[in-house]
């Protein structure tokens, strides 16, 4: 959006910059406007955050949409909740509008639309560091496939269903990381995990990555979490060589008698395919799993503090068991 002129610009992928990509995702009253010749650039967020017309402007008879602005039924009574939700009725109302300006110009096209489940973490979360780029990523990643696995060639329907989205259930999300060697090489894995706190009240999700420079970043897909007894289980599978593999990373919670209680805990094994990899946490990684904790489906400062209260109460390997 430039501000000068009121004027809503469609840029080409080929003129576009990191200044003004920066200024596509500048709210106002949060963040500051790109300032260049004279012109002031920021999001153009109340008028449209997807342009179908555009799309459809230049030829396209599919269109992709990545959608990441939140569609639940929930209403907040807070001032920066409410902020928001004029941002979610400002981009479902432009999206609509060009559903049905496209449906009266008789332009037909196929929709697919790629969205998170559960609404995403709000600005001020990553602003603060309360979850990173790396984990939102992964998260997106997930998604993506989720959807590419049970599309239909013909798409959604092209109406408010296409974006919607349900609350999550209370509880929180952390982050879990290991490590260990390959074939001699460090590997990494990483998962943030989104733990519900009353058991039966969903599944718990689970999005991250591998990190091995044989292999580069790959990412996890249908990532689940088992329980059996003591042992704790991030199923999963990556893509590698052009094809999948299923792979699992154990932790075992069980703390065998002896003074080796630190030993017992932050050990896992991962298996993919034939390989097993021993990973272990070390003391850097188990304050970051702590201070990752972040309350997730709960609103207001009395749900977040007692969702978090949940967690830390019943412990990591308490709160897991359940699942």
């Amino acid at each position: 959006m430039e501000f000068t002129s009121k004027q809503c610009h469609a840029i080409d992928a080929a003129h576009i910059d990191a200044e003004l990509m920066a200024a596509g995702m500048s709210l106002p009253i949060f963040l500051k406007p790109l300032r260049r010749d004279g012109k002031i650039w920021t999001d153009a967020v109340w008028i449209r955050d997807a342009n179908i017309g555009e799309s459809l402007r230049r030829g396209a008879e599919e269109i992709w949409l990545i959608w990441c602005i939140g569609n639940s039924p929930y209403w907040g009574d807070g001032p920066l909740e409410q902020y928001v939700h004029m941002i979610e009725m400002s981009a479902m109302g432009a999206l609509l509008a060009d559903f049905e300006a496209a449906a009266a110009a008789g332009r037909e096209f196929v929709l697919h639309v790629i969205r998170p489940e559960h609404p995403l973490p709000l600005d001020p979360e990553f602003y603060l560091g309360r979850i990173d780029a790396d984990t939102l990523i992964g998260m997106g990643y997930r998604d993506a496939r989720a959807y590419i696995e049970t599309m239909s060639p013909a798409g959604l329907a092209k109406d408010p269903l296409c974006t919607a989205m349900t609350e999550p259930a209370p509880g929180v999300r952390f982050t879990d990381v290991l490590h260990g060697e390959l074939d001699g090489v460090p590997l990494t894995f990483r998962a943030a995990v989104v733990m519900p706190s009353q058991p039966g009240s969903g599944p718990a999700q689970l999005s991250g990555y591998l990190d091995h420079p044989p292999w580069g970043r790959v990412f996890l897909a249908g990532g689940h979490v088992e329980t059996v007894g003591d042992e704790i289980t991030y199923r999963f599978r990556i893509r590698l060589d052009g094809g999948w593999q299923d792979a699992a990373v154990t932790r075992t919670l069980h703390n065998d008698p002896g003074a080796d209680a630190w030993t017992d805990t932050r050990s896992a094994r991962l298996r993919l395919g034939a390989q097993v990899v021993d990973l272990t946490m070390d003391l850097g990684d188990v304050a970051g799993l702590l201070a990752s904790v972040e309350p997730v489906g709960a609103h207001g400062f009395a749900g977040r503090a007692q969702a978090v209260a949940r967690f830390t109460t019943n412990g990591f390997r308490e709160l897991l068991r359940r699942y």
